[in-house]
């Protein structure tokens, strides 16, 4: 999360008119780090994601995350996505298509329908060297969508791989031009 912040900088120093983030072979990883790197998205005190158990809707606040900045709000982003895309790279898919909803950015997700994986699990030692892991909640969008069973469906499909990176840049330009 910490690299995402520092390249995300370069490229608006650089003077970047949009972002494309290509998660198609995302297979997931930290919540605290997709928490992170939303939260450098959006304005502070957003809802990032929430999940089904003790534990309370993660939100974008100073304290808790990378120092969030409005910058990246003017710029369109267009997520890139998969049947490879999973976890937390669904997470950050549901949540860009959840903060287009919000008025929050200019976004399209394109590329296939991701994983479906929509639950937290976490791994126990057994103490003998074995581990087992269990599934400990579900996640759910900053709107409250859970992809466990539907996963993210992309705004534009597409079927083939080689066409991601051009449907992504087509659809950018379409966000540009608006």
């Amino acid at each position: 999360d910490e690299l995402f912040a520092e390249e995300l900088d370069k490229l608006l120093n650089a003077g970047a008119v949009g972002v494309i983030f290509d998660l198609s072979v995302n297979p997931g990883g930290y919540l605290d780090s997709v928490a992170n790197m939303l939260s450098y998205l959006t304005p502070t005190g957003t809802k990032l994601v929430g999940f089904s158990s003790t534990k309370a809707p993660i939100y974008s606040t100073d304290g808790t995350a990378l120092e969030p900045t409005d910058k990246v709000l003017n710029l369109p982003i267009v997520v890139i996505c998969s049947q490879h895309t999973a976890s937390a790279g669904e997470l950050f898919t549901g949540a860009v298509k959840d903060f287009r909803e919000m008025g929050l950015m200019k976004s399209t997700v394109v590329g296939k329908t991701t994983y479906k994986k929509g639950v937290m699990q976490t791994t126990l030692s057994l103490g003998n060297g074995d581990t087992i892991t269990i599934t400990t909640a579900y996640y759910y969008s900053p709107l409250g969508n859970n992809n466990d069973i539907d996963g993210v469906s992309p705004d534009v499909f597409v079927d083939s791989e080689s066409d991601y990176l051009p449907t992504a840049i087509f659809e950018m330009n379409k966000l540009l031009s608006q």
